[in-house]
């Protein structure tokens, strides 16, 4: 490269997990023309799992250093955790890439200011930031309780109102708990008046058979005289 300035900005799963199963995602940066060959490098706890997000830019450096600061600094407590240096742990995926691709966006714009002729990139770069401000509002709020429709911000908490304090849960879970007895006293009642009916076919079908047979023998009978 002509440029050591340029250089690539990424963000990765890796193969490890926090103590409670949380992910953890590393922050870099790499001058190579080729990312793939930095990425391989990567060994044991640093290992790889998936590329969440790349993107190629100039002064590499300072943007990686404005993500790192920015996601320890985070407001998204959350959301976000920092684990040490450039890995951080995160129980949604989603809204983290959301908050790294949003943390780049901003820095482009900073850099764009006062750029002559450049009003078109800094619109569309308005728009990204709006795009991903929504997308991340709503990924704050993904975790809705199914029955009473209450948001929370993590898995955890959803999880747990779910299982144990949800009061419209545990009354749909009552009200079916009585369906569910009135429909098993009505399948044995059926069940019963079914029994019934096929008794009551065997017995039409023997009184049949017996009155065949006993016609058959009158018949027997008469043909003799």
């Amino acid at each position: 490269m002509n440029n050591s300035t340029y250089g690539y900005l990424y963000f990765f799963r890796t193969h490890e997990l926090t103590s409670s199963n949380v992910p953890i995602y590393k922050v870099g940066r790499s001058s190579r023309e080729n990312l793939n060959l930095r990425l391989s490098e990567f060994t044991g706890k640093s290992k790889m799992s998936t590329l969440l997000y790349a993107t190629y830019t100039k002064n590499h450096h300072a943007l990686e250093q404005n993500v790192l600061q920015t996601l320890r600094s985070a407001k998204y407590h959350h959301l976000i955790e920092n684990v040490h240096g450039e890995f951080f742990s995160c129980p949604d995926e989603t809204a983290i890439v959301h908050y790294v691709k949003l943390i780049v966006v901003r820095w482009d714009l900073d850099v764009c200011r006062g750029l002559p002729g450049d009003s078109s990139t800094i619109a569309s770069l308005k728009d990204e930031i709006q795009r991903l401000k929504s997308a991340n509002e709503r990924d704050m709020n993904r975790w809705q309780c199914l029955h009473c429709s209450m948001t929370f911000s993590t898995n955890s908490h959803w999880n747990r109102h779910m299982r144990l304090y949800c009061k419209a849960k545990k009354n749909l879970l009552n009200q079916n708990a009585v369906l569910i007895e009135k429909l098993k006293e009505q399948i044995q009642f059926l069940t019963e008046q079914n029994k019934k009916e096929k008794e009551k076919t065997l017995a039409l079908q023997k009184k049949k058979t017996t009155l065949r047979t006993e016609i058959e023998g009158f018949l027997h009978l008469l043909r003799q005289f």
